[in-house]
């Protein structure tokens, strides 16, 4: 056999020897925590403050700073249209 082939299979029976041990050591835990939760607060990742601030904020300038942040520029020929399907 290839020594690439022999190594490879060495490092992966070493691999798979080292998962094994670690997954039997795992024991999961004997009581789980249970989070209180309080039905009357409303469960948002937005801050409620937000709403009172700027209700209708500018959809357009939201997405030009969206598209800075987190895809450096690269949205710059996409339209954002909101269509008339969606108004009431």
């Amino acid at each position: 056999m290839d020594q690439d082939l022999l190594f490879a299979l060495y490092l992966q029976a070493e691999d798979e020897e080292v998962a094994q041990s670690t997954i039997g050591s795992f024991s999961p835990p004997k009581h789980r925590a249970v989070l209180a939760t309080t039905p009357d607060k409303a469960l948002s990742v937005v801050d409620p403050s937000w709403e009172l601030m700027d209700p209708s904020p500018d959809i357009r300038g939201l997405f030009l700073q969206f598209n800075q942040l987190f895809f450096w520029g690269k949205l710059a020929g996409v339209e954002v249209k909101w269509s008339p399907r969606m108004t009431l």
